[in-house]
């Protein structure tokens, strides 16, 4: 509402100012355009009101193109590079993490994976940015970060991640492909696997190991699939590929869930928004004195 009022406010201030330069110079543009020792004359009254009718007609134009700005720029403003929302970092959970300097150089990384609710793609940037820098202010010099569902732990990654980041405070001392400061990727509220989709994909893992194990009936006419290891795994995906069709009635080309986030497409530009670390300003607290015992290779849980 303030920033409505200061919109409205600024129009009628450039309206007042807009109003009383067109009165001026109806006024004054004659006197000026008239002959020395005559009287007014028609086209001196003309001219002047023209002149008055131009400076209202520039004046609004100068309103109608003006650059949006945070305050009048309404549903538009997400689309603004300039302009940037606080968003409060979401509640979560510290599954576990590695903190290490094992790496070439001692360089000290740290691998955390945490555990979020809620749908908001801004909340999860926000909450994986903050736990990406907690971590640097603890001495990591390389970090990343996975954001976990908070479903069962049996359920793989590529069905319960949400977000990941790579985070290179320190130049130079990143262990990371992508060297630049940020490398965050975020899912779309609107491609997370849904309940079906994980029992899909647990029912087709279930039944490859199964046939793994399984060592089919021997057939004369037929190469035996146990012979070789790749076959015998290609064997095993086709067959429970067809079984799973049959049991959900799945389309005969249908395939796994390829993962929730997706590299090409779901990248976050962190100066999109500002963060509002109170929400989890003890977690993150917690997790920096976590990581302020002895580095190790050893995957360690936060309380």
């Amino acid at each position: 509402m303030g920033g409505m009022r200061d919109v409205i406010g600024g129009s009628l201030i450039s309206l007042v100012v807009i109003g009383v330069l067109a009165l001026l110079a109806g006024l004054v543009l004659p006197f000026l355009l008239k002959r020395k020792g005559q009287s007014l004359s028609g086209r001196d009254i003309g001219l002047g009101f023209g002149g008055a009718l131009a400076v209202l007609a520039l004046g609004g134009v100068g309103l109608a193109v003006r650059p949006a700005s945070p305050a009048n720029a309404g549903d538009n403003a997400a689309t603004l590079s300039s302009v940037t929302s606080t968003v409060p970092a979401a509640p979560y959970d510290v599954e576990s993490y590695v903190y290490t300097d094992s790496f070439v150089g001692g360089i000290k990384v740290a691998q955390i994976r945490a555990i979020v609710t809620g749908d908001d793609r801004n909340r999860w940037a926000a909450t994986i940015i903050a736990i990406s820098q907690a971590a640097h202010d603890a001495g990591a010099e390389s970090v990343k970060v996975t954001l976990l569902r908070n479903i069962s732990r049996d359920v793989p990654d590529v069905l319960r991640e949400l977000a990941h980041a790579y985070y290179n405070p320190v130049p130079n001392r990143s262990v990371w492909n992508d060297k630049t400061l940020w490398a965050i990727f975020v899912a779309q509220p609107g491609h997370i696997a849904d309940d079906r989709t994980i029992a899909i994909n647990q029912a087709y893992h279930e039944e490859y190991r199964k046939l793994i194990r399984t060592r089919p009936a021997a057939d004369p006419k037929k190469p035996d699939p146990q012979k070789a290891a790749p076959k015998r795994e290609e064997w095993a995906a086709d067959q429970a590929r067809r079984t799973i069709a049959a049991r959900f009635r799945l389309p005969a080309d249908w395939k796994l869930w390829g993962g929730n986030v997706n590299d090409s497409r779901d990248r976050f530009n962190p100066d999109s928004i500002s963060i509002d670390r109170k929400p989890v300003a003890d977690r993150l607290k917690e997790l920096k004195e976590c990581m302020s015992n002895v580095l190790s290779d050893e995957v360690k849980h936060c309380p």
